[in-house]
């Protein structure tokens, strides 16, 4: 009716791999059926561009880095402001602090976290939890914490706006996720220089290289989780390579970067168009 260009932006899509059945016969349908109504898909994460690719999406399909992240907000601090940080929250140096940021949901799967503290903190007697966020499985969260003797080790602070100086003011990032689509937290604490420990699920493993820029274990597996902990807390070295590669490879993910990638994808399907209409009218939905 309006003769423009549709371009759709699939935040990850509900099908994936592992996924229940049911998300396959409803979103899997939906996305393909209504895909020949869009001129062009953007998707954020290798496997979603490679699944619109291998079921013949109706469209054309480009990829690009998600939508990037503040790269003047998320730096890595000096050794002293990191060391102020942690005298400012409580923390002492000698703590080694893994930093959580992410709505408390089933997918976030935050109480593996939690789990885990109980038997971490016999090899790390320093070890400590920081989980930001709220969402509708924290106060499940905060019981299993109390009921299990872990409010020491454990801590929740919330909606956070400051969630830059948690990341400079911890050791690693650690996440439970099943899903995701592109995940921003992992972005903004590469720049930071943070290892990663997360699973092994779409939209992380783009981000993630096992043993280059973090560590990768299987999804809900606490074990394999715990040990990946205590390597990166034992090793130094290793500690150390992966924290010098997330700086290099943070850039890769900046909101710049993402903003001209996207850009030019516009730009391409608005000259498509232009060619063929004499007058374009371009609406934002």
């Amino acid at each position: 009716k309006f003769k423009i260009p549709v371009i759709y932006t699939a935040h990850g899509f509900h099908f994936f791999k592992g996924a229940p059945k049911i998300n396959w016969i409803l979103y899997y349908t939906i996305e393909k059926l209504l895909s020949s109504k869009a001129d062009c898909i953007l998707t954020i994460n290798d496997e979603d561009y490679k699944t619109a690719i291998e079921k013949k999406f109706r469209c054309a399909i480009r990829k690009i880095p998600g939508v990037g992240y503040n790269e003047n907000r998320f730096i890595r601090y000096t050794d002293e402001k990191k060391s102020q940080l942690r005298q400012d929250f409580g923390y002492s140096k000698d703590d080694f602090i893994l930093v959580c940021v992410a709505e408390f949901t089933k997918n976030k799967n935050q109480i593996l976290l939690i789990k885990a503290i109980d038997k971490l903190k016999l090899e790390i007697p320093q070890i400590k939890l920081v989980l930001a966020g709220r969402g509708a499985c924290l106060e499940e969260c905060k019981e299993y914490t109390k009921n299990h003797n872990l409010e020491n080790e454990v801590t929740f602070l919330g909606y956070r706006r400051d969630v830059e100086d948690l990341y400079n003011m911890s050791d690693i990032i650690v996440t439970a996720s099943f899903r995701e689509g592109l995940a921003v937290n992992i972005m903004e604490a590469e720049a930071c220089g943070l290892p990663i420990i997360c699973s092994n699920t779409r939209g992380q493993r783009d981000l993630v290289t096992d043993r280059e820029n973090g560590l990768i274990y299987e999804p809900d597996n606490l074990d394999e989780y715990i040990n990946k902990v205590i390597e990166l807390y034992k090793n130094s070295d290793l500690f150390k390579h992966i924290s010098e590669n997330n700086i290099i490879n943070a850039k890769k993910y900046t909101s710049a970067v993402a903003l001209n990638v996207t850009k030019g994808i516009y730009e391409e399907f608005i000259t498509l168009w232009s060619t063929q209409e004499n007058e374009i009218n371009f609406l934002f939905l």
